[in-house]
């Protein structure tokens, strides 16, 4: 174990020696995730889960030089909240694809990949949490519907076929406005 975190920090010495002397520009995937920018913001949703009334708010913003957009997401069924995660958007080179890792209230770890859509403003991520027999292979679907609403569906993979369980309408939240008395 020690070795491991001697590793991590020699990686991240010579890392931050690079980048102090200029040899190293730091990475900028901003063009590949441009297409999701509309996203930044906060957004109120109302949707069903399981066929249950519930909230949501979810918080899109930039971090780590505009390389990866974190998502922090939470649900309410009346008063208490039942679930929340974060999510780290970002673009794997490797892949030349947007991939997601979601880390859940529940200590769950899931991830997916963008999948190309042949409708307009829709993005579709498929994935999935690794060794959760519900939840091993997800699909879902960010459809904008304006440009401050969006509709989201979450599917599972069951006895054979995709299963919506989740469905939200989400609307960006409006700035509050200065107090003029202020």
């Amino acid at each position: 174990m020690r070795t491991f975190f001697s590793v991590i920090l020699c990686l991240a010495a010579t890392g931050a020696a690079r980048a102090q002397d200029g040899s190293q520009t730091p990475p900028d995937n901003t063009e590949h995730l441009k297409q999701l920018e509309w996203l930044v913001g906060t957004w109120d949703g109302k949707g069903t889960f399981d066929g249950k009334p519930y909230t949501s708010e979810t918080t899109y913003e930039w971090t780590m030089n505009r390389n990866f957009l974190r998502v922090h997401y939470a649900a309410k069924m009346g008063e208490q909240v039942v679930w929340q995660d974060t999510t780290m958007i970002g673009w794997d080179r490797q892949k030349k694809k947007l991939v997601w890792f979601t880390f859940g209230l529940d200590g769950s770890i899931g991830g997916g990949e963008h999948q190309e859509s042949k409708e307009k403003d829709v993005w579709v991520i498929e994935g999935g949490i690794p060794g959760d027999t519900a939840f091993a292979k997800t699909r879902t679907y960010l459809r904008r519907t304006g440009p401050d609403s969006v509709k989201s569906t979450i599917q599972t993979w069951k006895d054979g076929a995709w299963v919506t369980f989740i469905e939200c309408d989400e609307a960006r939240r409006k700035p509050e406005k200065a107090d003029p008395g202020k």
